[in-house]
């Protein structure tokens, strides 16, 4: 269970392993460490983790929501 923030339930995002990112997640990460930023390096595994929805208690991908909400928001389909 997470917190209560503005009388939401809020709950932390869930990082994925550096280890297992690919794609832009890995390339980010890995400018981030060759430029000696790890402070910076990190955030790609929330973006590329994962989130719970509270109110249906299902799991979801950080990445693919943002994706869809910026194709909807574009006028597309989400795919």
């Amino acid at each position: 269970m997470g917190t209560r923030k503005h009388g939401l339930d809020v709950r932390p995002l869930r990082p994925t392993s550096p280890a297992e990112l690919e794609g832009m997640g890995r390339r980010l990460h890995d400018i981030a460490l060759t430029d000696g930023r790890p402070d910076v390096a990190h955030m790609p595994t929330y973006v590329f983790g994962h989130a719970t929805r509270p109110d249906r208690d299902t799991d979801f991908s950080v990445a693919d929501r943002v994706s869809a909400d910026r194709a909807i928001t574009r006028g597309r389909p989400a795919e």
